[in-house]
């Protein structure tokens, strides 16, 4: 038999030889270990690479629709209000500003009570013009009257002139 410091020694080296195999196992499984998560870190952060692009793409996609429709909803109105007011300066005081009364096209906000206005001022100058119209219609009739008032009166004053120089005339025979 082996004395017993020998075995001490053989079973120590066993035993050493036992915790190297397993801790290079335990290495070997920390290293895989590490590099499963790191192969996760990664995919985690290409994932959020891409959602965060994603994101910011339907971000920029929605702002950009709201603004198109924002300035389609003040711009639509001010084209109709230029293009009724150019009819209108161009001398079509019967034409109305369109869309007042549509939501769609012209919601309750100042382009809206600004084409109010307009429709309200064509309609008081239709008014005055016709006003004017008769008023001038009047005085045209009255001048005539007057004119056919005065010729009538020259015709009796050449008349009355007539025999009274007729009736001189008599008197100085």
């Amino acid at each position: 038999k082996k004395n017993v410091p020998e075995r001490l020694i053989l079973i120590k080296e066993k035993l050493s030889g036992q915790m190297r195999i397993l801790s290079h196992d335990m290495i070997a499984k920390a290293l895989k270990l590490s590099e499963d998560a790191t192969d996760r870190t990664n995919t985690i952060q290409k994932n959020s690479y891409t959602a965060t692009i994603a994101f910011l793409f339907l971000m920029i996609s929605i702002t950009a629709i709201a603004s198109f429709r924002t300035i389609k909803r003040v711009t639509l109105p001010l084209t109709t209000l230029a293009r009724d007011a150019n009819i209108i300066q161009n001398g079509n005081l019967k034409h109305k500003i369109s869309g007042i009364n549509d939501p769609l096209i012209s919601p309750k906000d100042e382009i809206s009570e600004l084409s109010l206005s307009f429709n309200s001022l064509t309609t008081k100058l239709l008014d005055s013009i016709k006003k004017l119209q008769m008023e001038v219609s009047e005085r045209i009739t009255a001048e005539d009257k007057l004119q056919k008032a005065h010729d009538g009166l020259d015709q009796e004053v050449k008349k009355q002139t007539i025999k009274l120089l007729k009736s001189n005339e008599q008197l100085k025979i």
